[in-house]
């Protein structure tokens, strides 16, 4: 792995940064006076905001420009536009509907959740069987989890911890 694309790491035990703070107090009030609006209307603004303000701020483009380039390598300049401006609006949505507790998880439990394991899961469920779910998503991945959830299925799932330790 080249330092170009080798990614931050932080030691868990280093104090929160300047950096880290300022964006905190940032993400906070701004998710703040979100929470104040309608859940759609909230939704809909935090992925404006994060397509036309935060992406631009915090090199998000040139990010996806490089995960495109490397995976999509045909991609045409319209399309990785386009993609470029659909993924920086969805990283502001998934935040906010994260942020939103049960109005998300009201809306992902009437959300129109397919695929071709989804019934292999749900007879798994049925016969008290473990399954491991490996899912492919547009949108927010934690819509499919939440969805299960509400049929009373437990989901577990794996991330990667955010590198501002106050997140």
């Amino acid at each position: 792995m080249t330092r170009k694309t080798a990614r931050k790491s932080r030691d868990e035990d280093a104090p929160p940064t300047l950096r880290d703070r300022l964006a905190y107090v940032l993400l906070a009030t701004l998710l703040g006076g979100l929470l104040l609006l309608p859940y759609r209307t909230r939704v809909r603004l935090g992925g404006w905001l994060s397509c036309h303000l935060g992406a631009p701020v915090f090199g998000v483009p040139a990010l996806i420009r490089r995960n495109l380039a490397r995976s999509l390598p045909g991609l045409s300049e319209d399309e990785a536009r386009r993609l470029v401006r659909e993924v920086s609006d969805n990283i502001g949505r998934t935040m906010v509907e994260l942020a939103s507790g049960r109005d998300f998880l009201a809306q992902a439990a009437q959300a129109r959740v397919t695929g071709a394991g989804l019934d292999a899961v749900l007879a798994a469920h049925a016969e008290g069987r473990p399954v491991i779910l490996v899912s492919g998503h547009f949108g927010s991945y934690d819509v499919p989890r939440a969805h299960l959830a509400s049929r009373g299925i437990l989901v577990g799932g794996l991330y990667q911890v955010p590198l501002n330790p106050l997140i």
